[in-house]
């Protein structure tokens, strides 16, 4: 019974786990068995993506946090990544649609009747459906399986942000770089929204309406860090679609000086930091405050010409030019970088686009909302 979960545990974390523990950094990968294989097969058939993602990363947390604090459990890893993919089948729009029952108990009926057809198991079917059926069985009595146990853990911890403790920050980081939480919040609040909506009576509603998905929506946990690496930078920039523009007389253009590369190199500091690009020399030293992913991505570049860190751009006629007053002037003998077609060399690189001042300021401004959009 033990490899299906059915030991009894509280329900309550904070009385079942008293003991003192460590989490550890881990990057834990999805098993790789032929029944694993078709359990994956068949929730990338019926689930959407954002709720595929939830689930495997639902499972990377469990395994992580066995790894952690319940080493002496032989529950088997099929078992727990199949109950995580179909955790959630009963959300589909499909299976909402085809009965009046709660999206967890009908979904744990599809998945018990999945597992008895694949796997021949019915201890294993039993493991599932009870599973599934509680996840949201959210309370600080009597008891639940260990299966049941891991699987509301961690997807509280994927949807709310709660139980961080029982996981290590770089594990989380892992997790959520390989598989992205992008758009999942919306995703879910609107779930739960539905069901509350055509299904009154459902059993999300004990987790309070309209409070639940309130509480989604208010997840403030920072997944992953430090993710405005270069490359990553370079992704953000193709999304934002920004380029070089032309300061017109019109737009109010700064008076060209220019400073040696030596010059710039000398403002390397987060008090004080320059960078170049395209041969313009800019300041974005009063934005470092203000960006919410931390100041790594410019400092990582400080007091050098970053015009390299910053190829690979997209075209766009659509952005604005919000930071204008960074620009110092020129890069004495001007830039030399090929990218894409564009050479800047002793040039002002004032083509039809966005100057690098809106680069740092979209940067800094939109790192929140690009946040769950490229980690």
């Amino acid at each position: 019974m033990c490899k299906y979960g059915f030991e009894k545990i509280e329900r309550d974390p904070t009385k079942a786990i008293t003991f003192e523990f460590t989490p550890t950094p881990q990057k834990p990968e999805i098993p790789d068995s032929p029944a694993d294989r078709v359990a994956l097969a068949y929730a990338s058939k019926e689930l959407p993506q954002k709720v595929l993602y939830h689930s495997i990363r639902v499972y990377l947390y469990s395994v992580a946090i066995i790894n952690d604090l319940f080493k002496d459990w032989e529950l088997d890893k099929s078992v727990l990544f199949t109950t995580c993919l179909l955790h959630d089948i009963g959300t589909t729009e499909k299976n909402m649609a085809a009965t009046k029952m709660s999206f967890e108990f009908y979904g744990g009926i599809l998945a018990k009747n999945f597992v008895e057809e694949e796997f021949k198991d019915k201890t294993f079917a039993e493991a599932v459906c009870e599973a599934v059926i509680r996840h949201q069985d959210i309370g600080d009595t009597g008891y639940i399986t260990t299966l049941g146990f891991i699987l509301q853990i961690a997807t509280i911890l994927d949807n709310v942000g709660k139980h961080t403790q029982y996981i290590h920050p770089d594990t989380l980081d892992f997790v959520n770089k390989k598989y992205s939480r992008e758009g999942w919040l919306d995703c879910f609040a609107a779930s739960t929204d539905n069901e509350n909506a055509k299904k009154p009576w459902g059993h999300t509603s004990k987790l309070g309406v309209p409070d639940f998905s309130k509480a989604i929506l208010a997840n403030s946990l920072k997944y992953t860090k430090h993710i405005f690496s270069r490359n990553l930078l370079q992704l953000l920039l193709q999304h934002l679609l920004l380029q070089p523009i032309i300061m017109s007389e019109t737009e109010g253009t700064v008076q060209d000086k220019y400073y040696s590369i030596e010059e710039v190199q000398k403002h390397n500091t987060t008090d004080d930091l320059w960078v170049v690009y395209n041969g313009q020399v800019y300041d974005v030293t009063p934005y470092l405050d203000e960006h919410p992913g931390g100041e790594e991505v410019i400092a990582d570049v400080a007091g050098t010409d970053a015009t390299e860190a910053f190829n690979d751009i997209g075209h766009s006629d659509d952005a604005h030019d919000i930071m204008k007053g960074l620009r110092l002037g020129k890069l004495e003998g001007g830039t030399i970088v090929e990218t894409q077609g564009v050479t800047s060399a002793g040039s002002t690189a004032e083509v039809s686009g966005i100057p690098f001042p809106v680069l740092a300021a979209a940067v800094f401004a939109l790192a929140a909302g690009v946040y769950f959009y490229i980690n």
